[in-house]
């Protein structure tokens, strides 16, 4: 009997990465910029949708190809808070609503726009407050959708989304039309949205590992103890990743406002990995993430 000959994953890096931001992330986005060229000597091509604010904030602060897009001046200034109370300009609940639907316009305009050859490694979105820890995360090539998991109690996953929409890729320029109709009935925001699209076609789904997007919720809203969770965390000097692993697996990068001085989890989570790098601070790639954390 002729045995079928086993083909082995093939995994690439996003072919560029798009994000986002007004006035309000101006010091998130240059840490993502910042630890993004600590650990990526090839630098992806990158996409941003901004105020003209921010362009004027990072102007040659990306050393790669950066193609950036004004579009989001009627959102200038405004804080999250302030948007969930003004009404929506596109059919949604309130203008919080449009502005997270604007991460799926983003999309489009790169998936279109990256050449023929970038396009089949797809766009990886992320929300502008990522600190990269290590080289960017590697995708399979047999997948068109890859999504990060919460992994929270249950009843905040009903509340808040299975997935979070701040690491989001996709090399299917049909996800982001799918998605933004999706959020016209998503329970919240553009994030509860996600899971109408994980299940179009579950087998070209690739979740993320903890690893990727690692924010205060995965160790303070685990449906285990925040002692247990800490134990997943351990030490390693390296210079090819901060040091830091969790379940054995080098963290890629965390999800975090840094400026944080009212959100008690915020803050908690942020002196857990200051204490840890702080630790590894004699590793030649550390010392700049301290630099670059206490820098706005």
């Amino acid at each position: 009997m002729e045995v079928e000959e086993r083909k082995e994953s093939i995994f690439y890096c996003p072919g560029a990465l798009a994000t986002l931001a007004n006035e309000h992330a101006i010091p998130d986005l240059k840490r993502f910029l910042a630890t993004l060229q600590v650990w990526n000597k090839e630098l992806p091509p990158l996409y941003l949708l901004c105020t003209v604010a921010v362009e004027h904030q990072i102007k040659g602060l990306y050393k790669g190809e950066i193609n950036i897009s004004t579009e989001l001046e009627p959102y200038k200034g405004l804080s999250r808070q302030q948007m969930e109370h003004l009404p929506s300009k596109k059919g949604y609940p309130n203008l919080f609503y449009d502005f997270t639907a604007e991460k799926t316009v983003l999309l489009s305009w790169a998936l279109t726009h990256m050449t023929i050859k970038k396009k089949g490694q797809g766009v990886l979105f992320c929300d502008s407050d990522i600190f990269w820890l290590a080289p960017l995360p590697t995708i399979p090539q047999t997948a068109t959708l890859a999504i990060s998991a919460h992994g929270i109690r249950l009843n905040d996953e009903a509340k808040y989304g299975i997935y979070n929409a701040g690491f989001f890729w996709t090399k299917d320029p049909n996800i982001p039309i799918l998605w933004r109709k999706a959020i016209k009935t998503s329970r919240f925001f553009e994030q509860a949205a996600i899971e109408d699209l994980a299940k179009l076609n579950p087998t070209t789904v690739h979740i993320f590992g903890q690893e990727c997007n690692y924010g205060w919720w995965r160790l303070l809203q685990a449906p285990v103890l925040v002692q247990e969770k800490k134990k997943e965390w351990t030490l390693f000097r390296s210079t090819e990743h901060s040091g830091i692993l969790v379940s054995g697996i080098p963290l890629v990068c965390i999800h975090t406002h840094f400026d944080e001085k009212n959100d008690l989890l915020t803050i908690t989570f942020n002196e857990f990995i200051i204490e840890k790098l702080k630790i590894l601070n004699s590793q030649p790639k550390v010392k700049p993430l301290l630099q670059i954390i206490n820098k706005r």
